[in-house]
This record gives C-alpha cells, structure tokens and sequence, in this order.
C-alpha cells in the first residue's frame, strides 16, 4: 500500500495499512527512528487518519509561509506532526506521539529540529506524492 518515507533528519515512515470508506480514513504505522549523537530513540504506533485531515495538511504543507504551520493530527489526537515557517525564516518539524496506558500513567515521544531547504522540500514532496485514492 501506500507509504510516505523521509531519511532526514529522521527516519520517518507511514504505511498504510487500512482504510475506511464510511469515514473516509486511513490506518497507518508510524515508525519514527532518531539518533543524535551516540544516543538512539525509535516509536512504533499505529493509528488512524481522517483523509480530509490529510488532505488539509497536504495543502497547507504546499502553502506554508511565513509564520504560519501545518499539522497533522491522528483522529485519536495522540499523533501530531507540525511544520512551521517560523518568523526568523526558518522552518522546524515537530513530530510528538503519547500512547496513555490506563491506570499506569503515558509514554511520550517528541522530536523537534530545524530544517534545510531540501529537507523541508522532502517533507513537502513526499506528501504530495502520496495516493489519494479517496479522491478518484
């Protein structure tokens, strides 16, 4: 199925791994792997996703200017992924995931760098490149 994949300056990726069409959404698993320095931090969730939630993100990801963001939020709201154009003309990505364990408290997960030119036009590629299907 379809997938979304970005080596820098993490390892994302998303693969679909069901779909829904009476609410138009899609499962993906979310793999997320990072390591700065000699210290190695990886998450694994599946969750699901509102196509026109998708679809939002995906244009104000193209349009992003300055000052503004785009973000992508599961329907559970425990995934987040964010793009900002900050003011100083810089663009960081933010990608936070918590996963609560009833009576025992929450796993957190944050990730957030600046990014190059070409990374963000990978980000922004990589996600209008993505199938969407529910749109045929």
């Amino acid at each position: 199925m379809a997938e979304i994949s970005l080596t820098k300056p993490l390892h994302l990726t998303m693969n679909v791994t069901d779909a829904e069409d009476r609410l138009p959404s899609l499962e993906l698993t979310v793999t997320i792997q990072s390591t700065p320095f000699t210290t190695s931090f990886a998450c694994e969730t599946s969750t699901w996703f509102t196509c026109a939630d998708w679809d939002h993100f995906s244009t104000a990801l193209a349009r992003l200017s300055l000052g503004q963001q785009a973000t992508l939020r599961d329907m559970s709201d425990e995934f987040r992924l964010t793009m900002e154009h900050r003011l100083d003309d810089t663009y960081q990505l933010t990608i936070e995931c918590h996963q609560p364990a009833i009576g025992r408290g929450v796993t957190r997960f944050s990730f957030c760098a600046l990014l190059e030119a070409d990374e963000v036009a990978d980000v922004v590629e990589a996600f209008k490149a993505f199938p969407r299907w529910w749109q045929e």
